[in-house]
């Protein structure tokens, strides 16, 4: 098992290969590996110090005083899909919590996906509540994107199910320690014409960017 282990190890490191033709090989070959003898990546992959620091939990906080409702709910659904919680503390005051990875992500899939709302809403001519009732439409699209993306990921690679499942049970115990008492609040729709209209104009929203590191307004000190 052990040349098992070191030829992933190589193949992987191929696969950083500035050759595309090379990198693709390398990687699927190493892919076919894992599932063969039944092997996660974390198991090949030699822990580092970034590794580690990345996988510990954060609290980060974020201050939601000048922005507009739907921009909270935006917050609300890319943090679900990232296997962090939200929590809002008092007045516009917001803590994230998760892995430090995942709590990144939340931060750049965020700031990717604002500007995009921003300028479907201007496009829109919706104002005041209709607004947010057509960027909550929108937020719904995306969400279902998300949920779909992920599943995908999980039936094409079905070893990481149980790894999802551990992440989200260790990130729910967490927040649990750190915030035992906590209430639920909904934010509801108030005109359905300009929330169907959001979900339709949701599909023309590009969910990932091309790069993770987007920088924005969005800033988790």
């Amino acid at each position: 098992m052990e040349n098992v282990v070191g030829l992933i190890q190589k193949l992987l490191a191929l696969s950083k290969s500035p050759n595309e033709k090379e990198s693709a090989a390398a990687m699927a070959k190493a892919q076919e590996l894992l599932i063969k003898y039944n092997l996660d990546m974390a198991t090949v992959q030699t822990p580092t110090k970034q590794d580690s620091d990345e996988a510990g939990m954060m609290n980060e906080i974020v201050d939601f005083s000048d922005f507009e409702k739907w921009q909270s709910i935006l917050i609300n659904a890319v943090s679900t899909r990232n296997f962090c919680k939200i929590i809002r503390i008092s007045g516009e005051e917001f803590h994230i919590l998760g892995k430090k990875a995942n709590v990144r992500s939340v931060e750049a899939m965020y700031n990717w996906l604002e500007p995009q709302i921003i300028r479907l809403i201007d496009q829109s001519g919706f104002k005041r509540g209709d607004k947010t009732s057509f960027a909550m439409g929108i937020i719904s699209t995306i969400g279902k994107k998300l949920d779909e993306s992920k599943e995908a990921y999980q039936v094409k690679y079905s070893e990481s199910r149980a790894l999802i499942v551990n992440v989200q049970r260790e990130v729910d115990g967490w927040f649990k320690s750190e915030y035992p008492h906590t209430t639920h609040s909904r934010t509801t729709c108030t005109n359905g014409s300009a929330y169907g209209a959001g979900q339709q104009a949701g599909h023309g929203v590009s969910v990932y960017g091309s790069s993770r590191q987007v920088s924005g307004r969005l800033l988790l000190n």
